[in-house]
């Protein structure tokens, strides 16, 4: 079973979670038939997870992660305003185990000022 459902303690809760792997390079790209997209906002937390899985194993998956959605992008999270690729994940045990990628939100960005803060200090 090659599909991504998502915990990442303590933002996303996967009450069956016994056993996780990590990898360095996202999973879940693009899924390919029989698989469709999903993902799962916890914004609460800041994390977003997308994750290929089969449209009939959703019910199944929806138990442990309320918030997994059927996606109409190929980037829900950074449609949701989560750009920043932070890991994969595998999660589960036996049947019931999932890989995903997690995402979060962009880095805030620093205004540069245009002119320095003080206008009497002068370098050394």
């Amino acid at each position: 079973l090659r599909s991504c459902l998502f915990n990442k303690p303590p933002a996303m809760r996967l009450s069956v979670t016994l056993a996780a792997g990590f990898a360095a390079a996202p999973c879940c790209k693009q899924c390919t038939q029989p698989q469709n997209k999903y993902h799962s906002v916890d914004a609460k937390h800041g994390h977003c997870g997308e994750t290929c899985l089969e449209d009939s194993k959703y019910s199944l998956y929806r138990i442990f992660e309320a918030n997994l959605t059927k996606s109409n992008s190929t980037t829900p999270c950074a449609d949701f305003g989560f750009p920043a690729y932070d890991s994969t994940e595998t999660h589960g045990f036996g049947p019931v185990k999932d890989t995903l990628d997690l995402y979060d939100p962009a880095p805030p960005t620093v205004k540069k000022e245009d002119s320095p803060c003080c206008k009497s200090c002068s370098a050394p």
